[in-house]
């Protein structure tokens, strides 16, 4: 994030409990609280800005981007298992799990902290967090907003600016850690015949579908995004070339299978897609590895279809 976005906003005094009350940003006003007030951590500044991250139930939660973690955080710089927050009574003990880089409350380096009202936590190169408690309906607008800022509105899998953001990121890491990383486009076949023939609702049903069986295929840790129009990525982490193409071999396959249908379709129908790999090469910037998979995808394209093709 840039300029003003980049402010932090301030935290206000803990209550009557000695729990802290809201200090993320501001929700809009949409009448009075709904139910208890329940511990959260929300994210002020990342990847994942605006998520908010429930502290219920369980007594402890784990940070990290890797599977292990209770909450998973793709920043640069952020450990598989980089800190714990962990409640003892009615406080928040956070603790460094020995992470390559550090966790720092208020800007200084912590090992274990008891989180207070103004406490700004940051962990990974961008991701600032701050402890707070919102009742149900805050944490939905909080959610909502979230979900404008990262998803796509038609299919829910994540949308070009944070697919953006979170390549950014990950070759950022992998190039850090020296870890495979890969890459897969997907795009959807003759899907302009789909929209011309049976009709544009009909064409949303079947990018719909075809997001949702893409999510399903994958690992915890990747993620799927809608790059455009009937395209989509998938980023793999610590992924070679080999385990990338089994994947999308696989994601291939899974949408073939699918049957769609919908109102004025006389049967059932299904479609296929064609699908680039590539892997990060050393050196190899971000637009490097969109282009190297983006000239698979073409060439699975235009030699066939419902194919994988792919560039090391």
């Amino acid at each position: 994030m840039n300029g003003e976005d980049d402010a932090v906003p301030e935290a206000v005094a803990p209550d009557e409990t000695g729990l802290l009350l809201s200090a993320a940003p501001a929700a809009p006003s949409v009448g009075p609280a709904q139910g208890p007030r329940r511990p959260c951590l929300v994210v002020l500044q990342g990847p994942y800005e605006g998520r908010v991250l429930r502290l219920w139930p369980g007594e402890h939660w784990v940070l990290g981007r890797g599977a292990g973690a209770h909450f998973l955080l793709e920043d640069d710089g952020m450990s598989r298992q980089h800190l714990r927050i962990e409640r003892v009574g009615e406080a928040f003990v956070l603790e460094d799990l020995g992470s390559r880089n550090g966790t720092f409350v208020n800007e200084r380096p912590v090992t274990r902290h008891v989180l207070e009202a103004r406490d700004v936590i940051r962990a990974g190169a961008t991701t600032l967090l701050r402890l707070t408690h919102l009742d149900p309906l805050e944490e939905e607008m909080h959610q909502r907003l979230h979900a404008a800022a990262s998803r796509d509105a038609l299919t829910g899998v994540f949308n070009r600016r944070h697919f953006d953001e979170r390549l950014a990121s990950e070759c950022a890491g992998a190039r850090r850690h020296m870890r495979p990383l890969s890459l897969i486009m997907v795009d959807v076949d003759n899907f302009k015949r789909v929209n011309d023939s049976l009709g544009h609702p009909v064409g949303d049903a079947v990018l719909k579908g075809v997001a949702g069986q893409l999510s399903a295929a994958i690992r915890r840790e990747d993620a799927v995004f809608r790059y455009g129009g009937e395209e989509f990525a998938v980023i793999l982490r610590e992924t070679a070339m080999d385990g990338a193409l089994v994947l999308a071999e696989r994601l291939r396959a899974g949408v073939a299978s699918l049957v769609h249908t919908g109102e004025g379709v006389d049967r059932p129908f299904q479609v296929t897609v064609s699908v680039g790999v590539a892997t990060l090469a050393t050196g190899m910037a971000e637009e490097g590895l969109v282009f190297a998979a983006d000239q698979a995808l073409y060439e699975a394209k235009h030699t066939g279809k419902n194919r994988v093709v792919t560039r090391a």
